[in-house]
């Protein structure tokens, strides 16, 4: 999913989207719950994604 599509289905901004994918800023909660929705997954399996990632990383 293009970082068009994904901030118009989540209400924010596409420069956000980016933001959060380079590192530059971090995810309310409530940011995690759009992106949920707008990905069509549980807020939980972004979570878990994330720490899997952070995990590897280490």
């Amino acid at each position: 999913m293009s970082q068009e599509r994904l901030a118009l289905e989540a209400g924010l901004e596409r420069v956000f989207i980016s933001w959060l994918e380079n590192g530059h800023k971090q995810p309310t909660f409530q940011t995690i719950l759009k992106l949920a929705a707008a990905l069509n997954c549980h807020a939980s399996e972004l979570v878990a994604d994330a720490e899997a990632l952070l995990i590897a990383n280490t």
